[in-house]
C-alpha cells in the first residue's frame, strides 16, 4: 500500500475509533511532497483519490481535488 493511501486510511481509522473529527495533515503533507494521488494501487486497483471518495474521507477529497485542480490534472 503506498504512503498516501496508508495516511488516508489511518486518518479515517483514526476518525472512526476515537470519534474525533477527520484530519488531513498526513495527506496534506504527502501530497506537498509530491505523492501521486492518482496512482493506482492495491487489489481491485484504486487511486488515494478514488479510495478516500469510497471510504468517505470528504477532507481528503477536497484536498486532492484543489491540488490536482490548481497543477491542471483530472479529478477522475
Amino acid at each position: 500500500m503506498p504512503l498516501l493511501h496508508h495516511a488516508i486510511d489511518v486518518e479515517i481509522d483514526s476518525h472512526v475509533q476515537s470519534g474525533e473529527p477527520l484530519h488531513v495533515d498526513a495527506t496534506a503533507l504527502l501530497l506537498a511532497r509530491g505523492a501521486d494521488p492518482l496512482r493506482a494501487a492495491g487489489l481491485p486497483a484504486e487511486s488515494a483519490l478514488d479510495m478516500a471518495r469510497r471510504r468517505g474521507h470528504w477532507l481528503a477529497v477536497e484536498l486532492i481535488e484543489a491540488q490536482l485542480a490548481a497543477r491542471g490534472g483530472a479529478t477522475g
